[in-house]
């Protein structure tokens, strides 16, 4: 009998990031401040470091999860968070919002105003 590998996180240029962001069972987090722009398709804007604290606010372990922040620092933090709380099936953003931008990948003027879900449709 194999072991049992611990689950671990999947670093992504943008343009992988794009095409798993674009898979409709993903689930989008955003882990930077509400003031900033973002992903198409974020589904929500939780804090890095109140991840537990909104716990309500996230998927079922699951559900794939997308993340990223302004250059993927608190991405790895939170990522670290996520596999302890049982996701198994984690992505980030590696260089962030700022490489996305880089690659001229598209943002949306949408923003959060505090940690919460996308209300706007």
């Amino acid at each position: 009998m194999a072991d049992r590998t611990e689950p671990t996180a999947h670093e992504c240029a943008p343009e992988r990031f794009f095409k798993v962001v674009a898979r409709s069972k993903s689930y989008v987090l955003d882990v930077h401040i509400p003031e900033q722009r973002h992903i198409e398709g974020t589904d929500a804007f939780v804090p890095y470091d109140s991840i537990r604290e909104h716990r309500d606010l996230l998927p079922d372990e699951d559900t794939p999860i997308t993340l990223y922040c302004r250059s993927d620092g608190m991405s790895r933090e939170v990522t670290d968070v996520l596999l302890e709380m049982g996701y198994e099936e984690v992505y980030l953003l590696r260089g962030g919002i700022q490489a996305w931008e880089d690659e001229g990948l598209p943002l949306s003027e949408y923003r959060f105003c505090e940690p919460g879900v996308r209300t706007d449709g």
